[in-house]
């Protein structure tokens, strides 16, 4: 867990490096669409992850900037200066609370109630995990973090060695004397292992997509009064770490909409001759060449009557009635951004944050979304992305 919690620390350290040089022109322009964008998507996978590892403080920072942004992108209220000024502050020390993790030290909280609460937005004291409040120094493998430019360009240059060593043997070959063609033999093997390592490096297994799902799937329906269990398969499989970790967001986004929208409670499973607990099967394999993720529940599927209700108050309109569209058809419909069928803002919903998340994530690794909804059996959304991210 410790190196978990490590990797998510240099994820923000990083992510906030990106959107820092952001922040002044975002305070200073209201209606600058751009940074308020990116800024969104920073505080949301920040949000996201640190639900995987019950670090409730980022959580929280991350969970008000996110909500306010959300409501200024979707002018559901005014575009301000001050409100912007605030989302900052919140952006600021979530980046210095991971640096001061990283170097061993520690940030009071005190500060952290009134700085949401210039949002407009409730704060309950959190219970700060110790490791944050005391801040003790995370221990972490030894490892380095390079850009994927720097890393692809090393791959470059052993691929550039490995094919100059092929073409002075061809060219050479007759002419060597046997000791010199025993070194030459080492040194390939040499490059070949050079190769191999680093193409390896990149590899992660699947487990780390999977991690404390099962915690967040029985915490949450707990939330909402419902039993559930989740089904993890394929987390032995070694993909490109840039794949993991692009679909760990949309994967957490799809359990927790299954969650919300899809496993019934108790009550109603029963009458629908269900077991009381929903299930939640959550596969990962290789097909066709490519990573294919499946998230799939046991629960009452889409509800095509509030698609359509949704659809009729944002002036879509079909050649046939909604409820009756196919599984492609809907899928184009869900995965719209702003389309949600929450109607009201709750723990998981009606944030302003829909399945066209999703959507944007694996089209960003090249990869596209299929949905089959069985009224009353439930939905299997797959993601297929590449085995390899293209940067």
């Amino acid at each position: 867990m410790e190196n978990l919690i490590g990797d998510f620390v240099d994820d923000v350290r990083e992510g906030f490096a990106r959107v820092q040089p952001l922040l002044a022109p975002f305070e200073a322009n209201v209606g600058e669409r751009d940074a308020l964008d990116a800024l969104f998507r920073f505080v949301h996978t920040v949000h996201g992850n640190a639900g995987f590892l019950r670090l409730d403080r980022f959580g929280r920072l991350a969970s008000a900037a996110e909500d306010m942004l959300a409501q200024l992108r979707d002018r559901r209220i005014a575009d301000s200066a001050a409100a912007r000024v605030a989302v900052s502050a919140l952006v600021l020390r979530i980046g210095a609370l991971a640096d001061a993790i990283d170097a061993g030290l520690g940030i009071p909280a005190q500060d952290e109630p009134e700085m949401i609460a210039r949002l407009g937005i409730e704060y309950s004291v959190p219970r700060v995990a110790a490791l944050i409040e005391t801040g003790v120094q995370i221990a972490k493998a030894r490892s380095i973090r390079m850009s994927a430019e720097r890393f692809d360009h090393l791959a470059s240059c052993i691929e550039h060695v490995a094919e100059a060593y092929r073409a002075f043997l061809s060219s050479t070959a007759p002419a060597l004397d046997p000791a010199m063609v025993a070194g030459l033999g080492e040194l390939g093997a040499k490059i070949t292992e050079m190769d191999v390592a680093l193409s390896n490096s990149r590899l992660q297994p699947v487990d780390r997509l999977f991690v404390a799902l099962d915690r967040v799937v029985s915490q949450t329906a707990e939330t909402l009064g419902k039993q559930a269990q989740i089904e993890l398969i394929g987390g032995k499989l070694m993909i490109d770490r840039d794949v993991i970790d692009g679909l760990r967001d949309p994967v957490l986004h799809l359990v927790r909409n299954a969650l919300d929208h899809g496993i019934e409670a108790p009550e109603e499973r029963v009458q629908r001759q269900k077991r009381p607990c929903g299930n939640i099967r959550l596969m990962a394999e290789i097909a066709d060449g490519q990573l294919a993720v499946t998230v799939e529940d046991d629960g009452r599927g889409i509800d095509r009557a509030s698609v359509a209700r949704v659809a009729a108050q944002q002036d879509i309109h079909f050649a046939c009635d909604p409820r009756h569209l196919s599984d492609a058809q809907m899928a184009g419909l869900i995965f719209t951004p702003g389309f949600t069928t929450a109607s009201e803002k709750s723990v998981l919903s009606g944030r302003g944050v829909g399945l066209d998340i999703v959507n944007d994530a694996v089209q960003r690794l090249g990869g596209c979304v299929a949905l089959e909804d069985c009224p009353g059996q439930g939905v299997t959304i797959t993601l297929k992305v590449p085995l390899k991210h293209a940067a």
